[in-house]
């Protein structure tokens, strides 16, 4: 199941802790940003003595109030969001939605190969597509797709599609 999921977004290696929490953070750095500013800005705007900031600082440490937060450290808990995410994009998938997709490919397949075409509008084989960019290329074409199809064409054509596919295509150097 989870290798499954993985068409659907689940990070590989997800159960041994691998993709966990990937918005960990993210408001803490963009409030620390803000404060940050907002220090900057007090600084431009007040000149005061540094001798009585010192000593303010000081009876803050004394009375424990100027402690900083303990380091922040990624949670170490499970996260089952990202598992909840790709599994209800999965189950959104169903036979009748795949069967859908396959009629509709299937109704006018000229219009379909028209998205293998090259810039001489002739049909080269040697053409690549990027299963996630095919539904936006079909839509382009007249199309007339389920959102749900929409979202999710690439990665029903990998789980079930039983499709060549090579990851990181567009990585690769041309021959």
């Amino acid at each position: 199941m989870l290798t499954t999921l993985e068409f659907f977004g689940l990070p590989k290696g997800y159960i041994e802790g691998l993709g966990h929490h990937p918005d960990w953070g993210k408001e803490k750095k963009e409030d620390k940003a803000a404060q940050a500013r907002k220090r900057a800005q007090a600084k431009n705007t007040k000149k005061s003595n540094k001798g009585t900031q010192n000593k303010i600082a000081n009876l803050k440490k004394k009375a424990g109030l100027n402690v900083k937060e303990v380091e922040d450290v990624k949670p170490t808990y499970f996260d089952i969001g990202i598992f909840m995410k790709c599994f209800k994009k999965f189950t959104a998938c169903n036979g009748e939605i795949r069967s859908q997709m396959r009629k509709q490919l299937l109704k006018d397949i000229d219009k379909t190969m028209s998205v293998f075409l090259d810039e001489f509008n002739e049909q080269s084989f040697k053409k690549c597509v990027d299963v996630f960019e095919l539904a936006g290329r079909l839509v382009k074409e007249g199309y007339d797709l389920d959102p749900i199809l929409i979202d999710n064409m690439g990665s029903i054509l990998l789980c079930f599609g039983e499709i060549e596919h090579e990851l990181r295509y567009g990585e690769r150097v041309p021959e």
